[in-house]
């Protein structure tokens, strides 16, 4: 059985106060662990690439209504709000590629609150996402589609669209 030496312990006891007690200790490293959960789950760049996914969706929802006939082309208003979002998520992602090649000025672009502001984009083209559904359910009722079948349809398309790939 491998013997531990003593000494890398005692260094680290000696570091700590002897006024503290094994629940600070504890309290202590929680808040570390907590510290970097957040920096992690926060960040600009894990957070793009949530956006990144976000607007692919959105992408494919809006395609699959102009596909299927829900929205016309001139539908302008939603086809404004689908280019803005992919203009600022393409500004957004380059940005945090390039804060991301230092870890300073991710850990700056952080504290700036870029967090923030990607944040802001994903509600942003989650809200577009929900405005595309709602116009496909709400034409749906008007035309009083059978929604089984526009669901068949789709579930062949993405199997002919599967067997290409």
């Amino acid at each position: 059985m491998p013997i531990i030496p003593d000494e890398p312990l005692e260094i680290l006891a000696s570091t700590v106060p002897a006024s503290t007690t094994t629940g600070e200790i504890v309290i202590m490293i929680l808040a570390v662990i907590f510290v970097a959960g957040l920096e992690y789950y926060a960040s600009p760049l894990r957070l793009t690439h949530v956006l990144v996914a976000a607007i692919a969706a959105t992408e494919k929802a809006y395609l699959e209504a102009l596909e299927i006939g829900l929205i016309s082309p001139s539908d302008v208003e939603t086809a404004e709000m689908l280019s803005t979002l992919q203009l600022k998520v393409l500004k957004i992602r380059e940005a945090s590629l390039r804060n991301s090649r230092s870890y300073w000025k991710a850990f700056f672009g952080f504290l700036e609150g870029r967090t923030l502001t990607v944040q802001f984009c994903i509600w942003k083209v989650r809200d577009l996402n929900t405005h595309i559904e709602i116009l496909k359910e709400e034409k749906l009722r008007k035309r009083n589609f059978n929604p089984k079948a526009v669901v068949v349809q789709s579930l062949r398309r993405r199997r002919e669209y599967n067997d290409i790939i």
